[in-house]
């Protein structure tokens, strides 16, 4: 494969992939992620602890959030 072409496809992986760690996740996609219940997840939003979108009528996490969320 040519070289250029090889650079030009990693770096659009390397893009994919950022953007992939950025995406919305669902309450179970992110129970998974934290690996908590989804009662722990709806007490801390309820505290205010964990910040969450509600805008489309369901909650919508980032990872961003769940992280800061997990590292206190």
């Amino acid at each position: 494969m040519d070289f250029a072409l090889e650079e030009k496809l990693d770096a659009i992986q390397r893009k994919l992939d950022g953007k992939i760690g950025s995406a919305w996740m669902s309450t179970s996609d992110a129970v998974k992620y934290v690996g908590v219940h989804r009662k722990t997840l709806h007490r801390a939003i309820r505290r205010g602890d964990l910040r969450v979108s509600q805008k489309l009528g369901k909650n919508l996490f980032r990872r961003e959030w769940l992280d800061r969320w997990l590292n206190g």
